[in-house]
């Protein structure tokens, strides 16, 4: 039973890549502005966690969703690079990896 559910799941259910990315790589304006996203409620396509943020992307779209408008060029360029690599889940996290090509910045 157990190799026909895995083989279902493996090759039939609806599947996507997720890119787990330091909290660090965001600016402290576009932490706030995911917060205030979350906080009004009205966009499923950005969960909080205690360390940090769940975001789902809708492909290789290169417009900015409505809900992202206002984030920085640097938040919306690299939500496109992330989804051109083949994601569409981003886990921004604190414990995450940090990457040489990002910039890091400073939360005090």
């Amino acid at each position: 039973m157990s190799t026909i559910i895995q083989n279902e799941l493996t090759h039939y259910a609806e599947q996507y890549k997720c890119i787990a990315i330091s909290t660090g790589h965001l600016s402290p304006d576009d932490l706030g502005r995911l917060y205030r996203i979350v906080s009004a409620g009205n966009c499923n396509m950005v969960m909080e966690r205690d360390t940090g943020f769940f975001v789902k992307l809708y492909g290789v779209n290169v417009d900015v969703p409505e809900h992202f408008l206002g984030m920085s060029d640097h938040f919306n360029d690299l939500l496109r690079q992330v989804a051109l690599a083949g994601y569409l889940l981003v886990e921004f996290d604190c414990d995450a990896q940090v990457y040489s090509c990002l910039p890091v910045f400073s939360h005090d």
